[in-house]
């Protein structure tokens, strides 16, 4: 029994040692990490040249594998088209760019390619806190989140940021119908407009919720929108953007 209990001991403190190494390893990154969210300058030129030294070994090259949607489906699953689009990225806190990317919309998930390999990885959304690509702003709500309230989890594309922010959140999916006795697959898009004010966010479905929204500035935007020949039912997108932007530039003059 001696012997055993001498084994037991021995490898207790092998297993202890290795942990020390690692921790050894570990911990000048992980407080690199933490402090250079306080500094910046130089320490933040250090992360960057970090980063992109550890290359294809960066944290941002660590997910599923993406596959390809099948050529026969009509239209495609992705944001715009389905090429790739170089653009920048903060993942786990650190920032990124310069990265191959595509947003698929049917899974909700940010697509990279991984350097070297050309392998498409489709990223853990809660991870992303934010990426752009093609003049396009995202960022990631998560029901978690205290700072804006009722807003359901996923990716959102930011339309104008201020006192009021316009987004939208964009969805797919696929419909499968029956044409000519064959099975047709095709994607369908599908598009909802919120407005963040005051830690709090609103579905906008016509003008009259666009209006009651914004009301402390309710006759100027209707006079805006006169003049700007902004209709709603004919371009949604437009028409809450450039409104939200009215109602940011009048809030700023007045403060």
């Amino acid at each position: 029994m001696k012997w055993i209990n001498d084994y037991l001991s021995m490898m207790r403190k092998n297993v202890l040692t290795a942990f020390c190494v690692l921790m050894i390893q570990y911990l000048p990154a992980q407080q690199y990490y933490n402090d250079s969210a306080t500094v910046s300058g130089a320490a933040e030129f250090a992360k960057l040249y970090y980063n992109q030294k550890r290359g294809n070994q960066s944290s941002i090259y660590n997910g599923l594998l993406h596959h390809s949607y099948p050529s026969y489906m009509e239209g495609n699953a992705y944001f715009l088209i389905d090429s790739f689009q170089r653009g920048t990225v903060i993942y786990e806190d650190i920032f990124y760019e310069n990265i191959l990317m595509n947003y698929d919309v049917v899974t909700d998930q940010l697509v990279v390619i991984a350097n070297q390999t050309s392998m498409p990885l489709s990223l853990f959304s809660p991870r992303v806190k934010e990426f752009s690509f093609s003049g396009l702003n995202f960022f990631y709500e998560d029901e978690k989140n205290d700072i804006v309230t009722s807003l359901p989890k996923g990716y959102y594309q930011e339309l104008v940021k201020g006192r009021a922010t316009a987004i939208c959140k964009t969805t797919k999916i696929i419909l499968e119908s029956i044409k000519d006795n064959k099975v047709h697959y095709e994607f369908e898009q599908h598009k909802r407009y919120y407005i963040l004010k005051d830690s709090s966010s609103y579905l906008i479905k016509n003008k009259k919720d666009l209006l009651g929204i914004l009301k402390d500035q309710k006759k100027g935007i209707q006079e805006f929108m006169r003049t700007k020949k902004l209709k709603f039912r004919k371009n949604k997108e437009k028409t809450i953007a450039a409104v939200t932007e009215f109602y940011n530039s009048r809030s700023e003059k007045k403060s």
